[in-house]
């Protein structure tokens, strides 16, 4: 952790801190070797993004009946639907942003990596596509959860005495 600390003005609890939010949401793996820790980039789809997909599958016909709406993902498009097939979203249109600046043109991938994000676009009365608009999750300490009203699993929690705590989605459970 100390080499991850080093080029930033932040204490090793800090950084002990995010690495925890990173692994959590399966973002990346950490190898424990006695004092030593070894993070890579997690190899599985972010679990919260796949929280967000079960559920955008699960109401994709009601949606479907008024906006076409589909689901977009940096992965190659065999892998994506391999993943899907296995999750069983059989209602959501999927589609690849793996060989082109998608991701980057609406602002959910930069220099630092991709984010989830949800962006909405209007066919004007001349015909031609206009984006309206882009909702991205800041993955920041203490605000990783910025699209939530998309997802019901949050909107419930919050209804629980003790509200959302610290869960986190699973790929599986």
């Amino acid at each position: 952790m100390t080499e991850i600390a080093r080029p930033f003005t932040v204490s090793l609890n800090a950084i002990s801190k995010h690495l925890i939010v990173l692994e959590r949401a399966v973002l990346i793996e950490r190898d424990v070797r006695g004092r030593e820790h070894f993070c890579r980039d997690s190899k599985l789809p972010c679990p919260m993004c796949n929280m967000w997909a079960d559920g955008y599958d699960a109401v994709a016909a009601h949606v479907g009946d008024k906006v076409n709406f589909v689901l977009v993902s940096k992965v190659q498009i065999d892998r994506l639907r391999e993943w899907g097939r296995r999750r069983g979203w059989n209602k959501t249109r999927l589609l690849s942003s793996h060989q082109d600046t998608f991701n980057r043109d609406f602002l959910v991938e930069d220099d630092d990596g991709q984010r989830p994000g949800v962006s909405v676009f209007k066919r004007g009365q001349d015909g031609k596509i206009y984006h309206f608009y882009t909702t991205e999750v800041i993955l920041q300490p203490g605000h990783h959860r910025g699209i939530d009203p998309f997802s019901p699993v949050w909107n419930l929690f919050d209804l629980l005495p003790e509200g959302r705590e610290m869960w986190m989605p699973k790929h599986f459970y």
